[in-house]
């Protein structure tokens, strides 16, 4: 009721959200009692609200959109400005913005040159600038109070132009961080000193969601930029710059990902060189690109990055800042200029407000750029669009590094074959050329072959059957794909296609489609976004100077059908047939066929999970199949089968009637608890959403209660992410909570006054009364003892990467986890510069006798990430079995790896006994990020 009331005080004013005519427009001062950026001071989500109401009510510049609900379900407010001539045309202003987006008119036909010219002279530039992803860059979440207000109130040339030929759509995307932290700082003077994840789930991931389109927050930005307004320009702001600089400005560093269209590449260096020319023009030193930090334009997943995959210009900014005023000091490798830092920054004591200063030169250097560009920034998108389009409606061939090794090979064949022929070796063709010029001909013309190699060309179309294993998972991944603005289509009738390739094959068959199967065709605008989907990524080798190997920004390969565990079949000739557009996936109903005894449901879709724990808290009796492949069963009584019917509807699910039962043990609602300490932990709160869209019931569980022992009494399963003591004999080490720059996390609060501060104010997001155990610390006497009488009382403890290695040890268990070599008569660990897989899909091959394996494909390309590799110890006998492992020969199936075969035979997840319970450790992130579905089945199976 508290929080019922709070969120209602916040949105009621939002009713009236029409501007009126401009009259004196507020400063920040005025309102919130302090200027952007004075020292010591945060303005929360809160006041922001509060401000941004009293200027919509003085201005005929602004409008104010609701554009979904936060975690905690707070309202989204996007800032829409421009002239009051643009805000009443603003509809057609915005379907201007779609129209060039999607490349085609009305009637479905592709733009012209000239239909792109008239649209680029109607329209306006809209470009998104937004603030606070990761709250705790505090600085950053800030500055668009100083924009909105410095657009609503200045009134000289270059804001007017502004106005007239842009739209800005201004949005603090994390808004439930920006209430906590700032509250949580202005109570106890800490930053980030606030008991959550400063986003609910995911905390810092929030910039890592923007493909799978997971959480509240990322539907509705993806909306904004996807389905309704698709601007040419996306700034997204944060915090730390690279140690000695005051901000960190694009272009960005190689590799930068094949499937981008070249004006996106090119759009970003015209716009950050006159962003970086403003800064110097405004003599602000310390500005450094491209080679100062590690942003890249490979991966695709964050706020800005997924935007270059949908032909849109994609800004980012790290800056340098804190509440507190901070001393900045300049190493001696700062004080030369060099290209990508031409004016080093002195040392000295730095405020917030000379941050906010430095972004609003960025933020005007952007809306200055789209103004006086304004008819080529939309030129540009719009013949983006029909590019893509044109790529995928004809042979086309994307040169990805594993095809220009192709070239590669054919062009040393050719070589080699040449050589031969000019030795004599071979007979050669009659020439009057020079052997060398026949030598260079040769593999010029072999390197083209490749070129124009039919298996090598880019798909036209992807077709996904309707009777995949995991129908719930199809429909997680095509509504992302609906949330990114893909176009999907759904087959009305069964069809036929003569040549199609399956996934991994390189010859193509033909194949037959059941009525309501899926089809995603390439000709569509955001191409890119549809390819980097389905297809591997094959990121370069970069090793840098001394050997080792330079880390990606984020991952190197992530091809979500494949995390996913889609079977999908690739199409290279134009598919036709009876589609129908989809703007909701719906499956196909599933059925309901008699049975005596009962009804079985296969165990290969997650939502059968979904199936087993609704009936169970309706009362009703659910068993598992004891024998592969381990169905569920649902005994025939009284009142059953309609529930069926209905869930079979909802969610496509098949429930095959049985004259006998089968042999089965029965199931019990669980009783499930997951670790998570102060401040949050991410890969805690993925596994929590996780559970969540599969309904398993569950709670937090904090250091409190695992010292306090007894756990046995209150859960049947335990799940660590985090949290588990160290075993060094330098003591126990708290998990890293979440939250902190885009770079570095930084420390939760530990002390008790800093807690009773920052829980006085926090916001009625939660039941704040407990989260003092989320401080208590799990020790290696009392908390690891009650953790293993927990255990072999008949307990269930799993473990996931980061943590198997204290478990192994805490519980010896007959496993050693790592990867080991001799040298020189010692045991040590192989090195990174030997072994390297920076964030990339690897084949993991799964026992699917075993009941943690039961649903589980036999191969599922798991995510390793910092992850894990296990041998289990030639004793262990009975006490372990290996559930999933990397083969007997490792494969790559997307992103990088160097040294692969260091996980040739190595186990992936291990089930171990002790006493009457068990422990399974996780070595694959087989919950990364809610993204690897195809995976989720060997954690739910643990459970029950």
């Amino acid at each position: 009721m508290r929080m019922a009331s709070w969120f209602a005080s916040l949105v009621a004013p939002l009713l009236v959200l029409a501007p009126s005519a401009q009259r004196a427009i507020p400063s920040p001062k005025e309102v919130l009692g302090q200027e952007v950026g004075a020292d010591r001071f945060l303005a929360s989500y809160t006041q922001l609200v509060d401000y941004w109401q009293k200027l919509v009510a003085a201005s005929d510049r602004m409008l104010l959109r609701d554009i979904g609900k936060s975690g905690y379900g707070q309202t989204m407010l996007m800032a829409v400005i421009s002239s009051p001539a643009n805000l009443a045309r603003l509809e057609e202003l915005r379907s201007i913005s779609a129209t060039l987006a999607r490349g085609r008119g009305d009637d479905g036909k592709v733009l012209t040159d000239a239909q792109i010219r008239d649209l680029s002279t109607k329209g306006r530039a809209v470009v998104w600038v937004d603030a606070g992803l990761h709250a705790t860059e505090s600085i950053a979440a800030q500055n668009i109070l100083e924009l909105v207000w410095r657009m609503l109130s200045r009134d000289d040339a270059e804001v007017r132009r502004i106005l007239d030929e842009v739209v800005l759509l201004a949005c603090p995307v994390n808004p439930d961080g920006m209430e906590m932290v700032a509250k949580g700082y202005m109570a106890s003077g800490r930053v980030g000193s606030i008991p959550v994840l400063y986003q609910r789930y995911c905390g810092h991931d929030n910039n890592r969601d923007h493909y799978a389109i997971n959480t509240a927050e990322s539907i509705a930005v993806t909306r904004v930029f996807y389905q309704e307004w698709f601007p040419q320009i996306v700034y997204n702001h944060h915090q730390t710059a690279p140690r000695g600089t005051i901000i960190y400005t694009p272009p960005f560093r190689d590799p930068h990902n094949y499937f981008v269209d070249p004006l996106v590449v090119r759009g970003i260096e015209f716009v950050a060189a006159n962003m970086n020319a403003r800064f110097a023009w405004e003599n602000k030193p310390g500005v450094i690109s491209r080679s100062g930090a590690p942003y890249s334009m490979w991966w695709n997943g964050g706020l800005r990055t997924t935007t270059c995959f949908h032909n849109m210009i994609g800004i980012l900014t790290e800056v340098f800042g804190h509440p507190d005023p901070t001393e900045l000091h300049q190493g001696l490798d700062r004080r030369l200029s060099q290209g990508d830092y031409p004016q080093p920054v002195a040392s000295g004591l730095w405020h917030a407000r000379q941050t906010i200063e430095y972004l609003q030169t960025a933020n005007f250097a952007i809306l200055d750029t789209a103004a006086r560009y304004r008819q080529q920034v939309l030129t540009n998108f719009g013949r983006m669009a029909v590019n893509s389009i044109e790529r995928g409606s004809r042979d086309h061939w994307t040169p990805t590094p594993k095809l220009v090794a192709a070239a590669e090979k054919a062009v040393e064949q050719a070589r080699q074959a040449a050589r031969r022929q000019s030795s004599g070796e071979e007979p050669a063709e009659a020439s009057s050329d020079a052997p060398a010029r026949r030598r260079a001909d040769t593999a010029s013309e072999a390197a083209d072959a490749v070129f124009r190699d039919p298996a090598l060309r880019d798909p036209r179309a992807y077709v996904m059957p309707a009777d995949q294993a995991d129908r719930g998972a199809l429909r997680r991944f095509l509504v992302a794909m609906r949330r990114a603005g893909i176009d999907v289509l759904q087959a009305r009738n069964a069809f036929k296609l003569p040549r199609v390739r399956r996934a991994g094959a390189m010859v193509e068959t033909a194949a037959d489609y059941p009525a309501g199967s899926f089809v995603i065709t390439c000709d569509q605008s955001f191409r890119p976004h549809v390819l980097d989907m389905f297809e591997p990524q094959w990121h370069p080798d970069d090793i840098g100077k001394n050997g080792e190997p330079v880390r990606p920004y984020d991952s190197a390969g992530w091809t979500y059908a494949m995390q996913a565990g889609i079977v999908y079949d690739r199409v290279y000739e134009v598919v036709d047939g009876p589609f129908l557009g989809m703007a909701e996936i719906e499956l196909v109903p599933g059925k309901v066929t008699s049975g005596a005894a009962g009804w079985s449901v296969a165990a290969t879709n997650n939502d059968a999970c979904v199936v087993v724990n609704r009936l169970l808290r309706a009362g009703v009796r659910v068993l598992r199949g004891t024998q592969a492949p381990h169905a569920w069963f649902v005994p025939v009584a009284d009142g059953v089968e309609p529930r069926l019917k209905d869930l079979a509807r909802d969610l496509g699910i098949d429930f095959i009637g049985e004259a006998t039962a089968p042999l089965t043990r029965p199931i019990e609602a669980l009783r499930i608890g997951v670790f998570d300490p102060w401040g949050g932990n991410m890969e805690s709160g993925w596994t929590q959403w996780v559970l969540d869209q599969h309904e398993f019931r569950h709670q937090r569980v904090f250091g409190d209660a695992i010292e306090a022992g007894n756990l046995r009494a209150n859960f049947d399963v335990l799940l660590f992410a985090t949290g588990l003591p160290s075993t060094s004999p330098a003591g126990d080490v708290r998990s890293r909570p979440g939250g902190g720059g885009d770079e570095a996390p930084a420390a939760g609060a530990t002390t008790d006054d800093v807690i009773t501060k920052v829980l006085a104010v926090m916001p009625p997001f939660e039941d704040w009364s407990k989260q003092r155990g989320r401080n208590v610390r799990v020790t290696r006497e009392r908390g690891v003892a009650n953790l293993r009488a927990f255990v072999e009382q008949g307990g269930t403890l799993l473990v996931f990467p980061g943590q198997t290695q204290r478990a192994a040890r805490h519980f010896d268990l007959p496993v050693e986890v790592g990867l080991y070599r001799d040298e020189g008569g010692e045991r040590r660990a192989v090195p990174s510069r030997d072994f390297f897989i920076p964030g990339s899909l690897v084949a993991m091959h799964s026992d699917t006798t075993a009941s943690l394996a039961a649903g589980t494909p036999a191969q599922v390309a798991a995510m390793f990430r910092r992850s894990d590799a296990f041998t289990v110890k030639a004793d262990a006998g009975e006490r372990a079995r290996v559930i999933a492992s990397y083969g007997q020969k490792a494969e790559l199936l997307s992103g990088w790896a160097l040294g692969i075969q260091h996980l040739d035979g190595k186990a992936a997840v291990v089930e171990c006994k002790v006493g009457q319970g068990r422990v399974v450790l996780y070595g694959a992130d087989v919950i990364y990020r809610g993204q690897p579905a195809a995976s989720f089945k060997l954690v739910f199976n643990a459970l029950y």
